[in-house]
């Protein structure tokens, strides 16, 4: 699902000026919704960790790997309404079509990381 609309939004893009930034803000999409979800995955871990030894060191790097998915969080919600923008002015639908709420836009990264994974080659 969001394969083909990213495909027809390329498609639509490769035909415009500056095609390449704007297929360039398509890619950090993907690789941002990448790094989110990898960010999550290092957090989940790391707070766990923190559970079971409860050190200093632990909190601290929970703490770091806290800011950095606030970062890349922020970054993945920017370029998902920045492509939902191309879309919307190339009349075509939204990749994103869900609430602006961070949880939702959170779960939508783990969903097209997913899709992207699941069609491998």
């Amino acid at each position: 699902m969001y394969r083909e609309k990213i495909i027809n939004l390329i498609e639509v893009l490769q035909k415009q000026d500056n095609a390449d930034q704007k297929i360039a803000m398509v890619y950090r999409l993907l690789e941002t919704a990448g790094r989110y979800v990898t960010v999550v995955c290092e957090h989940m871990w790391k707070a766990q960790m923190q559970r079971w030894d409860n050190s200093a060191e632990y909190s601290q790097e929970v703490a770091e790997i806290d800011q950095k998915r606030t970062q890349v969080h922020n970054s993945l919600i920017s370029l998902i309404k920045s492509v939902n923008r191309l879309c919307e002015n190339n009349g075509l639908p939204r990749l994103y079509e869900g609430a602006d709420e961070r949880r939702q836009m959170g779960d939508f990264a783990f969903e097209l990381v997913e899709e992207y994974f699941r069609n491998r080659i």
